[in-house]
């Protein structure tokens, strides 16, 4: 399975750290955009269809979690990646991310929140087979 993500990070030290992991460490994920401008990153998304987005928090622009405001529908999986701790809560109980990645972010925190994906979807997978089965 290829994966296609986009990086929403307002320092390009951030998001050239981040792709540089990606494309030295990670098979089957290919990051399609990046940029340092929020509203930039949600006409990414609307255009590209992400799988995953890496999104951080604090921004001079729009905070992060403001980022849900513009889908009616979420369609894709988010990974906080920022340098405060101050939102872990937030972001995993009140907006479901997949994830949230302490900057300087590690390759194995990473892989860890790539392979909770894989079984997001593997998971998701199986209970739209078990749905069509019990729909017959």
């Amino acid at each position: 399975m290829e994966l296609r993500a986009i990086i929403i990070d307002d320092e390009i030290d951030g998001i050239k750290s981040l792709k540089m992991l990606v494309e030295k460490y990670v098979d089957r994920l290919t990051i399609i955009a990046e940029t340092t401008n929020p509203i930039e990153g949600i006409k990414f998304i609307d255009n590209f269809r992400p799988d995953i987005v890496f999104l951080d928090i604090q921004m001079p622009e729009e905070f992060g979690f403001k980022l849900f405001d513009y889908f009616d529908d979420i369609t894709f999986d988010v990974i906080f990646t920022t340098a405060h701790s101050d939102y872990i809560l937030e972001a995993v109980n009140q907006w479901g991310c997949l994830g949230y990645l302490m900057k300087p972010i590690s390759i194995s925190d990473l892989k860890v929140l790539l392979n909770r994906f894989v079984e997001r979807q593997n998971q998701t997978k199986k209970t739209k087979e078990i749905i069509n089965i019990a729909d017959d």
